[in-house]
């Protein structure tokens, strides 16, 4: 085959998938006319490369022909997708093998190699840009919220950041706010992995990009916990603040209602990893696109509502940071129980061994079937379909800053 037949095969592929098709390039034979399966056969009347100023990359194009495979494409998503350039470290845009030859840059690679990371640096990519693209959200009328009543528990949360976020929210949503005189101060603690992996979970819901691996290995070379985890901490902050005889360390979630006053909570929201691993992905994108608060805007309204529903594995700790972690848990245990603060639930969650059946990295190919789906998601209004009340209720993220 000849160069000019590679570049017209090609161009003839390009067009293929930016209509659905879902042939593989290695399976792919066609030079002038489109066939495929699903979209019927037949000569182009308009030039194949409609305005884009050159082929696109073994990258893109195997990311269209995976999202063409999950569902059906807007011609929007096709064209950004065929448009991107992948972001960040990482390969630039490759050649598909036989199309031209040159003496410089990266080697063709037939884009079913080409490696999940690479597909899902461009996913993070296209997902980023899409929601710098959307208009913001109408400002919300805020419900004029009730005054505290003088039968309402004067209270203050602090702890897991998750779980803290989460009560805040709720409570507030039902006027409850936080604060008050002599308020009762709840810490809200729990196992020494998942509070460590829940104030990860926190920070990349707030626009943080370390990898979960990273994170942890790096706040084990500090030999202590992170503050956000550290309920030791937290007692000692609020001893200087209200009498130690006010604080109360929560490690059972069941027993917060009565302590509040309120006849049920919801439950605790539990990110899956991968979902988390996408967010981190976007995220590197989103910093360099968009100020703070437009990221964090968009992360609230956004991604994690498109991400509410995502399914997968909880993230755990590494074993090479386990005996690190038990040894900071004793340390704290032995500081709250000898202070002789109310504990409510059994101290031994303090000091309990790290669950082993989870996710330490998530897969890269897991994580990019999740980003597929959220593109298709995305671009077919599926975030006004939301169901609230899921770990990336909107709404209770907006209460959470009131």
């Amino acid at each position: 085959m000849t160069g000019d037949d590679g570049v017209t095969r090609a161009w003839a592929w390009v067009d293929h998938l930016r209509t659905g098709g879902t042939t593989p390039w290695a399976s792919w034979s066609s030079t002038g006319i489109v066939r495929h399966e699903n979209h019927g056969s037949g000569p182009r009347d308009h030039d194949l490369r409609d305005g884009l100023s050159r082929l696109p990359g073994a990258q893109q194009l195997e990311l269209l022909r995976r999202l063409n495979e999950a569902g059906t494409v807007v011609p929007a998503l096709a064209e950004q997708v065929l448009a991107a350039a992948p972001p960040g470290r990482g390969q630039p845009a490759l050649r598909l093998p036989g199309v031209g030859v040159t003496e410089y840059g990266a080697r063709p690679v037939d884009p079913a190699d080409v490696p999940a990371d690479e597909l899902l640096r461009v996913a993070a990519g296209v997902l980023a840009e899409h929601l710098v693209s959307q208009p913001p959200p109408h400002p919300k009328r805020r419900r004029r919220l009730p005054g505290r009543l003088p039968w309402h528990r004067a209270y203050q949360v602090s702890g897991n950041p998750l779980r803290t976020d989460a009560v805040r929210a709720e409570m507030t949503a039902r006027g409850r706010r936080p604060g008050g005189r002599n308020p009762v101060v709840l810490l809200l603690g729990g196992t020494p992995d998942r509070m460590v992996a829940d104030t990860y979970a926190w920070r990349i819901l707030h626009t943080a990009t370390a990898s979960w691996r990273w994170w942890i290995a790096h706040r084990a070379g500090f030999d202590e916990l992170p503050p956000r985890a550290n309920v030791a901490a937290a007692a000692r902050h609020w001893r200087s603040e209200v009498d130690a005889d006010r604080i109360r360390i929560v490690l059972d979630d069941d027993a917060l209602p009565e302590l509040l006053g309120v006849p049920a909570l919801e439950g605790p929201p539990s990110p899956p990893a991968e979902a988390l691993e996408l967010i981190r992905h976007v995220n590197q994108v989103l910093r360099v696109l968009v100020d703070r608060e437009r990221h964090q805007a968009l992360l609230d309204h956004d991604l994690v509502p498109l991400l509410a529903g995502a399914e997968g594995g909880r993230l755990v700790v590494p074993y090479a940071q386990r005996r690190w972690l038990k040894a900071q848990a004793r340390r704290a245990y032995d500081e709250l129980t000898g202070a002789g603060y109310a504990v409510v639930g059994d101290p031994a969650r303090l000091i309990a061994e790290p669950e082993r059946d989870g996710v330490i990295a998530p897969a890269d190919a897991e994580v990019l079937a999740l980003a597929v789906r959220t593109l298709l998601r995305a671009h077919s209004g599926g975030q006004d379909g939301h169901a609230s009340g899921g770990w990336g209720d909107p709404d209770r993220m907006e209460a959470s800053k009131r």
